[in-house]
């Protein structure tokens, strides 16, 4: 329908019918399936088929990550590794000292 058309009466299209159509036919195999199960129980004289054992499925394992091996840190990089904390550790001084003094510091 089209906007503010209210009072009108719907049309029905073709694809309305199709998608209609489609859905009942997937209920008539339902039901053709379930009685085909009826005719397997009536030949077997109404006796309910034996449940097969089921295993219980076995869990996928994840694979594992392989951990990188550790190369010893030289001493190159252990100070550069204490000159950026320090460094990181004076900006965060300097940051707290302009913001006490009112001052606007952007990083």
């Amino acid at each position: 329908n089209e906007p503010g058309a209210e009072d009108m009466e719907y049309r029905t299209l073709d694809m309305d019918l199709e998608g209609f159509w489609a859905m009942v036919f997937i209920q008539v195999e339902d039901v053709q399936g379930l009685f085909k199960e009826v005719d397997q129980l009536r030949e077997d004289g109404w006796k309910l088929p034996k449940k097969k054992k089921t295993t219980p499925q076995k869990q996928l394992r994840r694979p594992t990550t392989v951990a990188k091996k550790k190369t010893p840190t030289s001493s190159a990089d252990n100070e550069r590794r204490r000159k950026l904390m320090e460094a990181k550790r004076q900006a965060r001084l300097r940051l707290e000292q302009g913001n006490a003094d009112g001052g606007l510091i952007i990083m």
